[in-house]
């Protein structure tokens, strides 16, 4: 529930950055799109921590962290080029929505995997 708390809070703030024009308002939306980050970070580094076996640890942790490094230049060149495609508000209502899709799929997932 905490992850799926947390993709509708970064939902919450790509909504806010969709219709801000006020400086205040997109300063807010940033602060709440960060406030996530600092929820999910500490699970995810307990999962990897805690999960696999004791000799491939630094694998998973290494592979995991290229994975991360390596998507989010990629992820940024891909909504750059949508942003100009698309009208900005319309891309992060977007991903608003999509967000809220991703929470509500770990509310499902989530416990049928880990009952």
């Amino acid at each position: 529930a905490i992850i799926a708390v947390a993709f509708v809070w970064l939902a919450a703030g790509s909504a806010l950055l969709a219709v801000g024009l006020d400086p205040g308002v997109l300063i807010t939306a940033g602060f709440i799109s960060g406030l996530p980050a600092g929820v999910v970070s500490p699970i995810a580094a307990t999962l990897y921590q805690d999960r696999p076996p004791k000799v491939l640890r630094a694998d998973v942790q290494s592979i995991s962290g290229a994975l991360i490094y390596g998507a989010a230049p990629v992820a940024v060149i891909v909504a750059g080029l949508l942003a100009d495609a698309l009208d900005a508000s319309r891309l992060l209502s977007a991903i608003a929505v999509l967000l809220i899709c991703v929470a509500g799929l770990a509310l499902v997932w989530l416990p049928a995997r880990h009952p």
